[in-house]
């Protein structure tokens, strides 16, 4: 008769199993109970099945979510230069399906070629210029001689042309609303020089020089008497043609 201590081979059913040597439990000879069903202890030690994550350690589950973010966020830009480029290439295309079935255009009308001399210019207006006297001083000390000059300046935005002889040419010195010299007076050989004037230009004539006496028709070939100095005041006013100076320049004789 055999001892029941637990020798090798015994059986003991109330375990829902068969003890191996020592004791141990071997589920792999479990067997189903009367209802077909696995024992209890077998279903709390098998395997559990469930998410991924719950193995993931924390820092690995940020990982994953920005690296989930990123790739997001680079799909759609992708997505979107891929858009923009389709509709570039839409545009182009149709911009040169337009160019191929337009008429071809018709050549841009320029506008006429300026005068290059002053044959080719119409006469310049009194509106169209300006005049205005120039000396080359405020003030001159006893023996200096003044130096007058005048401009002449095309206002307008057309060129024309003009006589800038010294047959056109007038300066006149005053002094209490009386003439004093005239460069007409006495004139000898003026002549005629027609110039062109651009639009916006202006012209200085060359100086013509007083010699501080008074003129008349009568003192062509007598000799002329000296003006008063000792800070007498002048004043010079100038004339083009029929075109009057805008202004008088006023100076100072010692």
């Amino acid at each position: 008769m055999s001892e029941r201590n637990g020798g090798v081979g015994d059986s003991f059913p109330g375990a829902g199993g068969v003890l191996g040597a020592g004791g141990r439990q071997n589920p792999g000879t479990l067997r189903p109970d009367a209802s077909g069903s696995t024992p209890l202890s077998y279903r709390r030690n098998a395997p559990r099945r469930g998410c991924f994550l719950r193995g993931l350690s924390r820092r690995a589950k940020i990982v994953l979510v920005v690296g989930l973010v990123v790739f997001v966020i680079g799909a759609g830009s992708l997505t979107a230069e891929l858009i923009e480029l389709n509709s570039k290439k839409s545009s182009i295309a149709a911009a040169e399906s337009a160019a191929d079935s337009a008429e071809p255009a018709s050549p841009k009308q320029t506008k006429s070629e300026k005068p290059t001399n002053s044959a080719d210019a119409p006469e310049c207006t009194a509106a169209q210029l300006e005049i205005a006297p120039v000396i080359n001083a405020d003030s001159f000390a006893p023996g200096d001689k003044p130096e007058f000059a005048m401009t002449i300046t095309n206002k307008s935005e057309a060129a024309c042309q003009r006589n800038l002889g010294t047959s056109q040419m007038l300066f006149q010195v005053s002094s209490g609303g009386q003439k004093i010299w005239s460069s007409k007076d006495c004139q000898t050989n003026p002549d005629n020089r027609p110039v062109l004037i651009a639009a916006g230009q202006t012209l200085q004539t060359e100086n013509l020089v007083w010699q501080r006496t008074v003129s008349a028709l009568e003192t062509c070939e007598a000799e002329r008497v000296e003006v008063d100095g000792e800070g007498a005041a002048y004043q010079l006013s100038v004339q083009l043609g029929d075109i009057a100076g805008s202004e008088y320049k006023q100076f100072l004789l010692y």
